[in-house]
């Protein structure tokens, strides 16, 4: 009877045991097809997943507004970004002018 409270104690305890994840691997199809645009494959924000983030044809361009720009219209400077998807906090212009500040994950 020891034995089997032992045994029904260590898998109690293996279950307590963090798992490692599973993170994604990346996709070489994807991974040339993001080379092929001109991108750079990798991770962003709090997602595990790649993504390709690619410069946009208008970066650096002074803009008023989000119609203005292929990726986003940035408050601080007004131009466009650089690349898209861009993540963290920041200001943006929305279709109108108006400033707003989003968090992007």
């Amino acid at each position: 009877m020891r034995r089997f409270g032992v045994l029904l104690v260590g898998l109690a305890l293996s279950g307590c045991q963090p798992r490692d994840p599973q993170l994604p691997r990346p996709d070489p199809a994807a991974q040339a097809a993001c080379a092929a645009r001109g991108g750079t494959y990798g991770r962003g924000g709090l997602s595990p997943d790649f993504l390709c983030f690619v410069p946009t044809p208008d970066a650096g361009k002074s803009c008023s507004g989000a119609l203005d720009c292929t990726g986003a219209c940035l408050a601080g400077s007004r131009t466009c970004s650089k690349i898209t998807p861009k993540f963290g906090c920041y200001g943006v212009l929305d279709g109108q002018g108006q400033a707003l500040e989003i968090c992007v994950d």
